[in-house]
């Protein structure tokens, strides 16, 4: 047993009593059945952003790989590279795991920025998704569509605010390719703090509701 494992069974064991039932930590671990209540599916999807260069805070030839789906839902329509977790693997593992699966890009690590949970992002059953980004220096990667890809490619991005609307265009001038959406930023205050969240108000080729992570993730490294 490795000194990580030690440490959680030792965590897991609480004060060592046995619960209201008079069963143990290891006979209830043993008899637990995970299927016993209906649970969302955990998926992880990645931004990862090309740049030409960055001076200071100013980042050029700014873009954004995305993956072409091959099946429903979204079918035909583009995406952030991602997929489902699978049993015993942690969600940064899943985000690699996924993005080299569907467009070969490895040895990157990408960053955490956020969980998105609203019942209706997906049609097939409530899905929460982990965002990830990452920032690579343009020509340090060649992406290459596999698994549920039907095609992968890099795209400009712009970026434009009017008061609380939000319009995203994504370009790739080589296949002829014009994605956008329309967005509206909200606020909210609860005592000291405040957040913002994005609502979707409309999406030209742009899977689910992955125009809103992609703006996530571009106010994420443009902090």
């Amino acid at each position: 047993m490795s000194k990580k494992n030690e440490i959680y069974n030792k965590i897991f064991e609480g004060d060592g009593s046995l619960n209201e039932d008079g069963v143990s930590l290891e006979d209830f671990v043993k008899n637990y059945d995970p299927g016993m209540y209906e649970n969302p599916s955990p998926t992880v999807d990645t931004a990862v952003f090309s740049y030409k260069d960055i001076s200071g805070k100013i980042i050029s030839g700014l873009k954004l790989l995305l993956v072409k789906r091959r099946n429903h839902p979204s079918i035909g329509f583009w995406a952030l590279p991602g997929g489902f977790v699978e049993l015993n693997e942690g969600i940064c593992e899943a985000a690699a795991r996924e993005l080299m699966e569907e467009t070969g890009v490895t040895d990157i690590t990408p960053v955490q920025v956020k969980a998105f949970g609203s019942p209706e992002r997906d049609p097939r059953t409530t899905i929460i998704t982990t965002l990830f980004t990452a920032m690579v220096k343009e020509d340090l990667i060649c992406p290459k569509a596999g698994d549920d890809a039907a095609d992968a490619a890099f795209f400009d991005i712009e970026v434009k605010e009017e008061n609380d609307l939000i319009f995203l265009t994504l370009e790739n001038k080589e296949k002829d390719l014009k994605l956008s959406a329309k967005l509206k930023k909200h606020r909210t205050q609860s005592g000291v703090l405040s957040s913002e969240y994005f609502e979707l108000l409309g999406s030209d080729r742009i899977a689910m509701d992955h125009a809103i992570l992609i703006i996530e993730a571009f106010r994420f490294i443009n902090r």
